[in-house]
């Protein structure tokens, strides 16, 4: 189970962010009643790289299981695609605090695919 999170970007968007078409994802990684699928796909609430800032990410074991993406490796570095992710529940807020985040405040969406962008600019030829 799983918290469900709004997905809030500026359009049109990016075009290798994995998660451009979704309005919602849930979070795997944070209780809650949601179970991802149909037009919910599963992310992951996690840090940067160093202990860095909170991020939400693609949950790729998911992806591949569910059969999405699966051009995508496991072990993808993902980059701000210019999305941010919110839930006005009070275990998403507990969630940030579980990982000192004193803030209560959207999380950045990584899921800019550096492996998408690379076949774009193969493809342009």
């Amino acid at each position: 189970m799983g918290l469900r999170v709004q997905i809030y970007r500026n359009e049109p968007a990016n075009r290798n962010a994995m998660l451009r078409e979704r309005s919602v994802v849930v979070l795997t990684n944070v209780d809650g009643p949601a179970e991802p699928g149909g037009d919910e796909w599963a992310a992951v609430l996690t840090r940067t790289r160093n202990d860095g800032p909170p991020v939400i990410i693609p949950d790729m074991e998911w992806m591949h299981a569910n059969g999405y993406w699966e051009s995508v490796p496991f072990l993808e570095s993902f980059a701000h695609s210019g999305a941010f992710a919110f839930a006005s529940d009070s275990r998403f807020a507990r969630a940030l605090k579980g990982m000192d985040v004193n803030d209560y405040c959207a999380v950045p969406v990584h899921d800019h695919s550096f492996t998408l962008e690379d076949r774009q600019w193969r493809n342009r030829s």
